[in-house]
């Protein structure tokens, strides 16, 4: 290990999660790895498998349910193997250099108010009237416009861009290239072409959201309105969300999502990649979107819904393992009308004509 690598006691650990184990306090660790790739010093995790498995493990901690079977392996017993390794993982992971305070080659303007132990790297730009939280750290190429807030704890990467009156919670993650701001798409036809509609309003993002690399926001149309992003909500890379949506709390969205203007989305959503939302739709809340389903009408919520257009779930996969079989049934078909027509044509073959037979001839 380099000898600036990060070394935490186990006790350090044991607080983070609040495990418990019979290892000493004073182990130290230096890193996080899979079962099958650590070494000693490492801190590894399982949520279910034979203890036979753990044995093979060279870590020095092993994170396990707390009703775990008992073996001789070093295990670290919690209510969440998989949550508590998470929070160890934050604390081995990468930092990306970034000293203390405004880098020569970046360009704060007069009126910019910056909060203690801000770190603003090369070539970014704080326009006027703009503020930055405490403890945030703005990374190279990055644009921050006139009279945007951001909150404090934040960590905005390069080349992101926060355009003018936006406002940023606390501990909000935005990744590299992403837009917050840019304009709503409206236009209306003049007599000449096209007409702009002038997006008037801005975009407000809730304390401890993720937003995902290449991902847009637009602001809402008009003055004193905004296109609001909820607490907690995770967004992941090349997702749009339109003019004026609403997105609740603890939602997640994955990539390649399209959400047009002025949808409004429960808290707790779950949207698969490439889901569509039209424009002017409610989601309810706790709703679960398959990857590529196709939103056109509101959708209750709790629901579970996918295809295009979005269904019920269950709806969705028994139209979709019948059209697997459409193949067969129209060849079923085929034969069947074959079969009918012999068993036609045979009949009208061997039929009497009782008619012309059963009659005197005329006189």
């Amino acid at each position: 290990m380099p000898g600036d690598a990060l070394v935490l006691l186990l006790r350090q650990v044991l607080e983070l999660v609040d495990g418990t184990t019979d290892l000493p306090p004073d182990l130290e660790l230096d890193g996080v790895a899979s079962l099958d790739r650590a070494r000693p010093g490492h801190v590894a995790f399982a949520d279910t498998g034979p203890p036979e498995r753990l044995l093979a493990c060279q870590a020095s901690a092993i994170l396990v349910r707390r009703d775990f079977p008992p073996c001789a392996a070093p295990l670290v017993r919690v209510d969440d193997p998989r949550l508590a390794f998470l929070k160890v993982m934050s604390l081995f992971g990468p930092a990306e250099a970034l000293p203390l305070g405004v880098h020569p080659a970046a360009v704060v303007d007069e009126g910019a108010e910056l909060g203690p132990d801000v770190r603003i790297g090369p070539f970014c730009h704080v326009a006027a009237g703009a503020r930055i939280g405490a403890r945030t750290r703005i990374h190279a190429h990055v644009t921050i416009g006139p009279r945007a807030r951001v909150g404090e704890d934040c960590d905005l990467r390069a080349g992101v861009r926060v355009e003018r009156d936006c406002v940023l919670g606390d501990r909000v993650v935005v990744f590299p290239n992403a837009v917050i701001g840019a304009d709503g798409f409206g236009f209306a036809q003049g007599e000449t072409g096209l007409e702009k509609f002038p997006q008037m309003g801005t975009v407000r993002i809730g304390s401890d959201v993720e937003i995902g690399a290449n991902t847009t926001i637009d602001r809402a149309t008009m003055p004193e309105e905004a296109t609001i992003i909820g607490e907690g909500t995770k967004i992941d890379n090349l997702v749009q969300i339109g003019h004026n949506c609403v997105i609740g709390r603890q939602c997640v969205v994955a990539a390649q999502t399209g959400i047009s203007g002025s949808v409004e989305v429960g808290d707790g959503c779950v949207f698969g990649g490439q889901s569509g939302i039209r424009d002017h739709v409610r989601v309810g809340a706790r709703v679960r979107l398959g990857g590529r389903a196709g939103v056109i009408q509101d959708v209750p919520e709790g629901s579970t819904m996918s295809g295009y257009p979005a269904q019920d779930h269950r709806a969705a996969l028994r139209q979709e393992a019948t059209l697997r079989h459409l193949p067969v049934m129209r060849q079923q078909i085929r034969e069947l009308e074959r079969r009918l027509r012999e068993l036609t044509s045979r009949a009208i073959g061997s039929r009497p004509d009782s008619e012309e037979s059963g009659r005197e001839p005329s006189t």
